[in-house]
């Protein structure tokens, strides 16, 4: 058996020069090869919520990176995403830092994804949620870049008292899964509870349990929970109070009707408040 030496010498050689120029090119920018990383992974999940869960109805999101590293690097993950998201959707965005968010919006704010890395981030955003900028019956995505942090349950609790429930966390854990958890303030165990739920995983490039429901359905059945209902001095011609022998209140009329058609639909029950002189709303109820 023969070996063609001079062949092979010059196989080996071509391969060496194949490999070098790759190298050049790379060097100057021609071409880029990047490693893909467990982050790549959760920016990916949250172009399929723009694109999948958001986009065919409302086409405007407001992208707020509310961390505080010195370095802009995470401008270049936001870019990314917004730069897939548009190849696919005509989706526009609003891009800013927390510190220098826009009060004076010609809209709402109803479509909102927060770029975080500490609870103290979210304390922050806390202190700029304001119904003149935000609508709060809209829809908040909360992306941990840097990892689950021990407070979600916590991040739940604040949004639910400024009565935001609309509201999901994304994060990948410590086994490089990326998982979506949220809360259900009503449910058979407990009212008001804020406990995080685990509700949807991204894996393989799509959501597990699919987008359809990313946002879950939480007002539709209160199982049982009481809700306070005021009524004051001014409440008649729709309603009206009749006063019993026992020094109690029947109340009647239209309103009265109607709370308790919405207790059977919704499943709550009526906690009447009389109120006396109507007062002021605040923002905070």
């Amino acid at each position: 058996m023969t070996f063609n030496r001079t062949g092979q010498a010059m196989k080996f050689n071509q391969k060496i020069l194949i490999i070098s120029h790759l190298f050049v090119l790379a060097q100057s920018n021609i071409i880029k090869i990047e490693s893909r990383t467990t982050k790549d992974n959760l920016f990916d999940g949250v172009v399929e919520v723009i694109v999948k869960v958001w986009a065919n109805f409302h086409p405007k999101v407001n992208f707020v990176d509310a961390t505080e590293t010195v370095e802009d690097h995470h401008s270049d993950d936001i870019n990314k995403i917004v730069k897939r998201v548009c190849r696919i959707s005509p989706v526009t965005f609003r891009i800013e830092k927390l510190k220098g968010l826009n009060y004076t919006p010609a809209r709402l704010k109803r479509i909102n994804i927060f770029l975080v890395e500490t609870f103290k981030n979210v304390l922050e955003i806390v202190k700029k949620m304001d119904r003149k900028v935000f609508a709060f019956q809209g829809f908040y995505l909360i992306v941990l870049v840097d990892g689950k942090i021990p407070q979600v349950q916590e991040i739940f609790k604040l949004f639910w008292k400024i009565q935001i429930y609309n509201i999901n966390v994304m994060f990948e854990d410590e086994k490089n899964s990326i998982l979506v958890e949220t809360f259900f303030p009503f449910d058979k165990i407990k009212c008001g509870d804020t406990k995080a739920v685990a509700i949807n995983e991204f894996k393989e490039g799509k959501f597990t349990e699919g987008v359809e429901n990313f946002f879950p359905q939480k007002m539709m059945n209160l199982h049982q929970c009481r809700l306070r209902v005021a009524t004051s001095n001014n409440s008649e011609p729709y309603i009206f109070a009749k006063k019993l022998t026992n020094g109690s209140y029947e109340l009647s009329g239209r309103d009265i009707n109607l709370v308790k058609a919405l207790s059977q639909v919704l499943n709550f029950k009526i906690d009447f408040v009389f109120i006396g002189d109507e007062g002021f709303l605040y923002d905070n109820g």
